[in-house]
């Protein structure tokens, strides 16, 4: 078992890890610890699974809360995709089983730029714990804000689903 002050997982040390993850920390720091020292790699964490527009934006994950709105549209405006549960399942699936590896990389990043600035170590720890942590009221408000969005362009839907039939039919689709 780790002990939180000393030791080192994956070349960087427990405690800037708790510095810049903030609240539950020792359970990440426990869940990385099976993927980096027992090689572990894939786990399904529940909260990505199940939320994981929340999950993304709650913990700052920028490019991957990006990823995934934009495969929500992709799969709300596609027939094929909107249609077909399997997909989107099983991409939350996939991301959910990824979803530690990848904030692990996004801390791992994150650090290595903040080590290019010549901080002081006061300095490098404030930043790190203004880079990691949480935020929450903003990511509820575009979550919802897309959800009724959505809702109230239903004939968007319709009309969208027109043009890839006609598109999908034409003579020009049949040679």
């Amino acid at each position: 078992m780790i002990d939180l002050e000393y030791d080192i997982i994956n070349n960087i040390k427990v405690d800037v890890l708790k510095a810049y993850v903030g609240k539950n920390a020792s359970n990440y720091i426990a869940k990385w610890e099976k993927i980096y020292l027992e090689q572990k790699c894939i786990q399904i964490y529940w909260i990505p699974l199940f939320f994981p527009f929340f999950w993304f934006g709650y913990r700052k994950m920028n490019h991957y809360y990006a990823l995934y709105l934009s495969s929500y549209f992709i799969f709300e405006l596609t027939p094929v995709f909107r249609n077909s549960l399997y997909f989107k399942v099983m991409f939350l699936v996939i991301l959910s089983a990824l979803s530690y590896i990848l904030y692990f990389l996004k801390i791992e990043n994150t650090i290595s730029y903040l080590t290019t600035l010549n901080l002081t170590e006061d300095e490098y720890l404030e930043q790190l714990k203004r880079k990691g942590g949480v935020i929450c009221i903003l990511i509820t408000m575009v979550w919802i804000f897309i959800k009724l969005y959505l809702k109230n362009y239903t004939h968007y839907y319709q009309s969208l689903d027109s043009f890839w039939n006609q598109l999908l039919n034409s003579e020009s689709m049949k040679k």
